[in-house]
């Protein structure tokens, strides 16, 4: 029989008897011939593993919200699941699937490729339901976080080894670039910021021109209106308000580049921060802030919070929420973009992984981080995307800043009113061989940054229908 003739036998014996076979006969056979067509490859490839992707191939367009609805069914009772398609799961289809996601989180397999990753990150967002045909989370996580701090180990290797090579051979521009200052934390005027320095009542009153709306008192101002909201939920809005400036900004770092380094560089700008991502961040800066309140960073949060009733104050000390990378191929076309953005942007606090004192990631990883003031002319801001961002958090903090209606933000339709928005922002100076090495690791770090099964899956749902 070939791969699938196989597959067909293998759904007709374990679903048999399960009430929606009719209906997902022919998905569930096109997802088995997969798994078995990878169970050969990876055969294949373990008595060669220099092998790699060339034996291995992702599957194109996998559809993880299918994949996962298969799950469910295949195991779940209340979905129609017996022992016989819990049994095809159990020992047939998540073997190989295990095998495979353990070689990607060991980056030993997709490494670089972006196909690859893609397909992981699809096949592990639709596994939650494996667990009812008989294994373990506790288990399964321990698994995939033993490959991947081989993974981090593997990448920690290949970056130590390539920087001390630089270093031994004095390679133009480490030198300098090691001798950035490992951390400034202020302004060059000594000024501390956060986020509620450039985002509060009265800068986003003053952003709308003190434009009105509705006719109740606390209504009247928009700005303030919109300030209301953002205090209500901040974990929601502000990474939306970043959403509108993401664009913009990435725009503006291009254009702070010269002609010549522009030709090696790459800017990209960096995903939206999910709202678990942001609560985790308020957590962790509420225990360092517990532990070190005198520090510059909480004492001058505390203060501005403390000014503008600002709850949620330790949201605000988040600086990431717009990010954008600089990619560049050696340490002089770093050093240059350094320079050319330090020129550029108001800079408010400087970090540099790459200075001898700077402890790297458990994966080797290191960058320079520049965290700066930025505003967008109204015209340039992206609100199209923030409404896209997650339309129901718009509803209440876009309308009243451009002078619509709810459902005016819903169906994208804006006035002639595009108020300016200004954020806080980051700047990563990433070197290639870094970067090679993050892509290798980054889907590792997401499984140890997880403490339980059901959060391992919840960190990758959102890659389920990308």
């Amino acid at each position: 029989m070939n791969v699938e003739e196989k597959a067909e036998w293998h759904v007709r014996n374990g679903c048999a008897g399960h009430p929606k076979l009719g209906e997902f006969k022919d998905t569930w056979t096109a997802n088995v011939a997969q798994v078995l067509r990878w169970r050969d490859e990876l055969a294949q490839w373990q008595k060669d593993p220099s092998s790699g992707a060339a034996v291995v191939r992702p599957a194109a367009d996998l559809d993880g919200e299918a994949w996962s609805t298969m799950f469910r069914n295949m195991n779940m009772t209340d979905h129609g699941a017996y022992a016989d398609s819990q049994a095809l799961v159990r020992d047939t289809l998540y073997p190989t699937i295990r095998t495979l996601l353990e070689a990607g989180f060991a980056g030993e397999l997709w490494a670089k490729d972006d196909a690859g990753g893609k397909c992981l990150k699809k096949l592990l967002s639709s596994l939650y339901y494996i667990l009812n045909a008989g294994f373990s989370g506790s288990t399964e996580l321990k698994f995939y976080q033993d490959a991947a701090r081989r993974g981090q180990t593997r990448g920690k290797a290949i970056v130590d080894d390539f920087l001390a090579a630089a270093i031994k051979a004095d390679t133009p521009g480490w030198a300098a670039l090691r001798g950035l200052p490992k951390a400034v934390r202020t302004d060059a005027e000594g000024k501390v910021w956060c986020q509620l320095d450039l985002l509060n009542e009265t800068t986003l009153s003053k952003a709308c021109g003190g434009a009105t709306v509705g006719e109740a008192p606390w209504e009247k101002d928009a700005g303030q209106k919109a300030w209301k909201r953002l205090m209500y939920t901040p974990d929601q809005i502000l990474p939306l308000h970043g959403a509108a400036l993401a664009k913009p900004f990435a725009a503006a770092v291009t254009s702070a580049l010269p002609a010549e380094l522009k030709k090696q560089a790459v800017v990209k700008p960096g995903p939206p921060k999910t709202n678990d991502r942001v609560r985790s961040k308020w957590d962790e800066y509420q225990s360092e802030a517990e532990k070190q309140p005198d520090l510059p960073r909480w004492a001058h949060l505390a203060a501005i919070a403390k000014e503008h009733d600002a709850g949620g104050g330790f949201y605000f000390a988040v600086n990431d929420f717009v990010r954008c990378s600089v990619t560049c191929p050696t340490a002089v076309a770093l050093l240059a973009a350094h320079g050319a953005l330090v020129k550029a942007f108001h800079v408010v606090s400087s970090k540099n992984g790459f200075h001898p004192d700077s402890a790297p990631s458990a994966s080797g990883y290191r960058d320079a981080k520049l965290i700066v003031r930025f505003e967008a002319a109204g015209k340039d801001v992206d609100y199209v995307g923030a409404a896209e961002h997650e339309s129901s958090l718009s509803e209440g903090y876009l309308s009243p800043l451009l002078g619509v209606s709810d459902e005016d933000v819903k169906a994208k339709r804006f006035g002639d009113r595009f108020p300016p928005l200004a954020m806080l922002c980051e700047i990563q100076l990433v070197h290639q061989q870094w970067l090679n090495v993050k892509k290798s690791t980054s889907f590792g770090y997401k499984a140890l940054r997880a403490t339980t099964w059901s959060k391992l899956i919840y960190e990758f749902t959102k890659y389920r229908t990308r």
